[in-house]
Parts: C-alpha cells; sequence; structure tokens
C-alpha cells in the first residue's frame, strides 16, 4: 500500500502539465497527415499539438513550428518534395499549394 507522499507522487507525475508537455511534443513530432485528411484539418490539428506542446512559445514561434510539421508531415513523397522546395511564407499559402496539388490544377 502506498502512503500518501508516494500517492501524490506518482498522481503529479500521471496529471503534471510538464508530463503532458512532453507527451504533446512527442506526438506532434510524429504527426503525419492521414491518407484523405484535408489539409485544412491536418494544420488544425498540428496547431492543437502546437499550442499545448509549447505554451511558453509566442504564436509566430508556433506558426513555423505548424509549417514545418505541415512540410515534413505529407505522406504523399512529391507533395512533401514540392512543399519543401516552396519559398518560405505563410501556412495558408502552403496549404493552398497544398490542396491546388491534389485538384491537379
Amino acid at each position: 500500500m502506498l502512503d500518501f507522499g508516494e500517492l501524490t507522487s506518482h498522481l503529479r507525475r500521471l496529471f503534471e502539465p510538464e508530463q503532458r508537455g512532453d507527451t504533446y511534443k512527442v506526438q506532434f513530432r510524429a504527426r503525419y497527415r492521414r491518407r484523405n485528411e484535408d489539409p485544412d484539418e491536418f494544420t488544425e490539428s498540428l496547431s492543437i499539438l502546437a499550442r499545448r506542446a509549447f505554451p511558453q512559445f509566442p504564436q509566430e514561434a508556433i506558426d513555423s513550428l505548424v509549417m514545418d510539421r505541415f512540410k515534413e508531415g505529407q505522406s504523399d513523397s512529391e507533395l512533401k518534395r514540392y512543399l519543401s522546395l516552396s519559398p518560405a511564407g505563410l501556412l495558408h499559402r502552403l496549404i493552398g499549394d497544398c490542396n491546388l496539388t491534389r485538384s491537379g490544377t
């Protein structure tokens, strides 16, 4: 049986925000766009994970992380290459490029 100190220690490790932040960082870095996943949905998922993983970062840094992960997280290697060669810009530009490529125009 656990004493009070051991119990609170276990609970703190389980529910402490720092621990959850590490979990969100792992999820963010491992997140890839799923087959047939809409680019907007993928971006929203990345944004949520990034804000949870890096709550201390300013929004500009979050946007940059999301943009990089959006590029790297593509399952289609040709699309991934195209996005990696695209000039740096706003995230919505990348999503627009991705939508154009998917529609074949």
